[in-house]
């Protein structure tokens, strides 16, 4: 669970949270900064301070990146407003709709030969519930959690008829509070281990760091950035490596999706999608977001670089700089653990990149 906030934090949580429930928008971080300032705070120390938990980054914060621009929108999760007195009711109007969206999920029986996400009707998930007045507050919340970041509404999301309503929303029917909506994202996101086991990455790292990049991704941009893997594919991703060649057939599998990533071409002929991925977003993020999306989109080209077969043919430079990028020493010794801190910092670079994305504004 997340630590309680600081005094420090809770001033911003408590600004930020009444500013949001009087006018339906998140202010700018130069807002923040001056609020801070005007009480004698350092306000880059105080942003950066706020606690994240899980694969996903998810705290207090909805992102929060090293160096936020003047007009980046600082914005609270579920977690954040539950420590605002004010918000309280919004909160609970919160729980009230994903629990009831959730309880329609469980309900719903599958089409087997349907590629869509189930969908259910306003009238239908709502049956039996009183309408909360703080729904125009509530909806824009979804698209910040991570149980609802699929969530589609139509025609709008103002005036919604229809909601899709994806498979995870079946772990949060009947959710009654926040510690019991932080436990259940907590379980889903982060699953238990026994004492006596070794540590394992959770199968929902790299894989949900890159589910989540995508959805917003496809917010911004209406159309996916990675193409579906196959759940074999999504299989190797997904699990440890116990020997060498299940690293490497990880890696193979972990290539060929950062190959397949659907971007645009760029000037200078055929280009790896990466270097089309960094192109992109030099285009489209302020430039306070560059150092940070290089430097994941570094870690993400040297897991593609890195190979268990290439120490054993003669390391090439490119190879042994990709080993020190992903802070590896060379040789690798033991693939199985290297294999886990690359999913670890593949996942943290896919949530890095979605959180310059998430942040700037929508003109960029």
């Amino acid at each position: 669970m997340l630590p309680p906030p600081t005094p420090e934090q809770r001033l911003v949580l408590d600004a930020v949270g009444q500013l949001y429930l009087k006018n339906g928008q998140w202010p700018r971080w130069s807002w923040v900064e001056e609020l801070l300032d005007n009480h004698e705070l350092d306000a880059l120390t105080v942003y950066r301070s706020f606690p994240t938990e899980f694969s996903v980054q998810y705290g207090y914060l909805g992102t929060v990146r090293v160096n936020p621009g003047p007009n980046d929108r600082v914005h609270l999760t579920i977690a954040g407003l539950s420590h605002v007195e004010l918000a309280h009711s919004l909160v609970r109007s919160f729980l009230h709709l994903v629990s009831a969206f959730g309880t329609a999920r469980r309900a719903m029986r599958l089409d087997p030969f349907a590629d869509d996400q189930p969908i259910g009707r306003r009238e239908s998930v709502l049956t039996g519930r009183t309408p909360s007045l703080y729904e125009p507050l509530v909806i824009p919340l979804l698209t910040h959690e991570p149980p609802t970041w699929h969530c589609e509404f139509s025609p709008s999301p103002d005036a919604w008829e229809t909601v899709s309503l994806p498979a995870a929303l079946r772990r949060f029917a009947g959710v009654q509070s926040v510690p019991d909506y932080l436990e259940r994202l907590a379980s889903w996101l982060l699953p238990a281990t026994s004492l006596n086991e070794e540590p394992l990455v959770s199968p929902f790292t790299l894989p949900a760091a890159i589910d989540y990049l995508d959805a917003v991704w496809q917010l911004r941009y209406g159309e996916h950035l990675v193409s579906p893997p196959g759940v074999e594919r999504s299989a190797r991703l997904a699990f440890t490596a116990t020997s060498a060649e299940e690293a490497d057939s990880r890696l193979s599998a972990f290539a060929e999706l950062l190959g397949g990533l659907r971007l645009p071409p760029v000037a200078g002929g055929r280009r790896h999608a990466l270097v089309r991925l960094q192109t992109k977003l030099d285009d489209d993020l302020p430039s306070e977001a560059h150092d940070r999306v290089h430097d994941a989109i570094a870690v993400l080209n040297a897991a593609r670089i890195v190979r268990v077969g290439a120490q054993h043919h003669g390391a090439s430079p490119e190879t042994r700089h990709a080993v020190a990028t992903l802070g590896l020493d060379y040789p690798i010794a033991d693939w199985p653990a290297a294999w886990q801190h690359i999913q670890n910092a593949a996942a943290n670079a896919f949530s890095a990149i979605r959180d310059e994305l998430q942040a700037a504004p929508d003109g960029n």
